[in-house]
């Protein structure tokens, strides 16, 4: 006769909030252009900044300042594993960006993995008082009194 096993089903929640959130961090910021890049250096002093200059040239730079009309920073050539100073004249910039944060990208982002959640844990909870016996898979007739294992 088959005994139904009891069991909880426990889903991974505190990984999974912690994986969500990490993954939220970074959804909710994108690079942004800048309207007024040596103001919002000035005030704002942000980690990296993207400069892209008028002949199309990009460098990323961190710990940029606005020096005498320039911005200036530590800027790291591909391949190489230390750090030049370089200082770029605002005039030669075509634009500055760095990473801002989102607001509607984090509401729909939290919304989302809102929604997620409740529908897994409807499903998961849905599903508690299902019984399946071991060997149903392996049943071929119809009439579930023949399965083995199911009486």
């Amino acid at each position: 006769m088959y005994e139904p096993q009891v069991g909880r089903i426990r889903a991974p929640t505190g990984v999974a909030v912690v994986v969500m959130s990490l993954l939220a961090l970074n959804a909710c910021a994108s690079m942004r252009r800048l309207n007024t890049p040596a103001d919002y250096i000035e005030s704002q002093h942000p980690d990296v900044v993207r400069i892209t200059r008028a002949d199309g040239t990009r460098l990323l730079m961190s710990g940029a300042r606005v020096l005498h009309g320039t911005v200036a920073g530590f800027v790291q050539p591909a391949g190489d594993s230390i750090a030049e100073f370089q200082a770029v004249p605002l005039d030669a910039i075509a634009f500055v960006e760095t990473k801002q944060w989102s607001t509607r990208r984090t509401l729909f982002l939290v919304g989302g993995v809102g929604v997620a959640l409740g529908v897994g844990y409807l499903l998961i909870a849905g599903n508690r008082g299902v019984e399946v016996p071991p060997n149903f898979a392996n049943c071929s007739t119809p009439d579930l009194d023949e399965c083995p294992g199911f009486k």
